[in-house]
């Protein structure tokens, strides 16, 4: 049972894909930074847009460098902000930290994943680099799949402080992914038309858009094998949280706008 006095599922969805939407769009753009700083640094000016980080080439190692800083800055920050939301009470900042690590996650476990099927990406870049058989494609999937099953895990455990029935913690996974995964289309395939991208790069937009988040749905996998602990349910101000993706959505946007010349 639901404790008493919880909040409604419209609450739940609403809240939930807001603060989720956020979390990953801003994560998202801090990846691209960390592309076109390290390219940066090597002597190679890059330009940040919402979509992608550009730069002129440079060889061999230092290409590498530049784009493993991607999937890699991603890794730590997810390790990072989690560690940091754990102290937190209940309340925006949690919801927030915790949303965007896992999303910083699962952008590297899909390029994991996405990786056995289609040459696309920061790790498609990397195993060509390096000369991945296909056996070592099959096993970077593997590895992408496990941790986005772990990411579900750890969301559950989050979703189940506070909720605990089925169709409270349906609204705050799956629901929530599908409302979140909507806004951050739109947001993204309106980046790239304001960038003037061609339709061909619409596909890996409305990809990444779409798989960010991917791992929510999967949290109801562990409904029953993770402690319910009926905490009360906190998850900030609706200012608050609509100012935040307000934000967020200027910075997508702005970037798709006027990208950012680094170097």
């Amino acid at each position: 049972m639901a404790p008493a006095h919880g909040p409604s599922r419209r609450t739940i969805i609403l809240s939930s894909s807001v603060i989720a939407a956020t979390a990953a769009m801003l994560q998202v753009q801090m990846h691209e930074y960390a592309h076109g700083i390290t390219a940066a640094v090597q002597g190679a000016p890059a330009t940040i847009s919402s979509l992608m980080a550009e730069h002129q080439s440079v060889p061999g190692v230092e290409a590498t460098l530049a784009t493993l800083a991607g999937p890699l800055f991603s890794i730590v920050l997810a390790v990072v902000l989690y560690a940091a939301s754990r102290p937190l009470p209940a309340g925006y900042l949690r919801a927030f930290l915790t949303w965007m690590s896992f999303a910083a996650a699962q952008g590297t476990f899909g390029y994991l994943i996405v990786g056995m099927f289609m040459p696309v990406g920061d790790t498609a870049v990397l195993f060509e680099a390096w000369g991945f058989s296909s056996f070592g494609y099959i096993m970077a999937g593997v590895i992408g799949l496990a941790g986005m099953l772990f990411l579900s895990y750890l969301l559950s455990r989050e979703i189940l402080r506070t909720l605990s029935g089925p169709g409270d913690v349906v609204a705050a996974s799956v629901l929530t992914w599908l409302v979140a995964t909507a806004v951050m289309a739109v947001v993204y395939v309106s980046a790239a038309l304001i960038s003037g991208y061609s339709a061909e790069y619409l596909v890996p937009t409305l990809m990444g858009a779409t798989t960010t988040l991917v791992f929510a749905p999967m949290a109801t996998f562990w409904w029953q094998r993770v402690p319910h602990l009926h905490r009360p349910w906190d998850h900030g101000s609706p200012v608050v949280q609509g100012v935040m993706l307000v934000l967020a959505i200027a910075v997508v946007l702005w970037h798709a706008l006027a990208p950012v010349t680094i170097g």
